[in-house]
């Protein structure tokens, strides 16, 4: 109903999937061709593969992307977004400029290195990404060049 009253709305922030199924999500994202900022928070529903496809499909011209999910209230039974749903993302929207991910349990260490290999062995200027921004992960992403780097327990990073 929001997508719908506001037509030329560019950005939604703070979805909370405790109010908005992913039902919703993919509603939201065929009506709203506009879109090009989206922030959900998995709580008592999480966001699955499925929704992801439909955003990736529904909206190509995405630029910042980002989902949450609790840390205090996780239910691994519930949480059906994996590194597939995150690579279709970034596959399908190629002006996507940053990703952040806070706890997404089932995207591994392996589908960044996957992100990181699809963006390196593009062409010049295909993909948009330039900043995957991780949250809750024993690593994270570094940019110029884009790659995987291991955080020690004292925080520090491992190169």
């Amino acid at each position: 109903a929001l997508v719908q009253a506001f037509p030329k709305l560019t950005a939604l922030h703070n979805i909370e999937m405790w109010a908005v199924t992913n039902h919703g999500i993919m509603s939201m994202a065929k009506v709203s061709k506009n879109l090009q900022d989206l922030r959900i928070n998995g709580s008592l529903y999480y966001l699955s593969d499925f929704a992801v496809a439909s955003i990736a499909h529904s909206l190509p011209n995405l630029h910042y992307f980002a989902y949450t999910t609790s840390r205090w209230s996780y239910d691994a039974a519930r949480d059906t977004l994996s590194g597939e749903g995150i690579l279709s993302l970034v596959r399908k929207c190629r002006r996507l400029e940053i990703l952040e991910l806070e706890d997404a349990r089932n995207v591994s260490k392996g589908h960044f290195q996957e992100i990181v290999t699809i963006i390196e062995e593009g062409n010049e200027g295909e993909f948009a990404l330039r900043k995957i921004d991780l949250r809750g992960y024993p690593f994270v992403i570094v940019e110029q060049p884009f790659r995987v780097v291991d955080i020690a327990e004292n925080g520090a990073m491992v190169i």
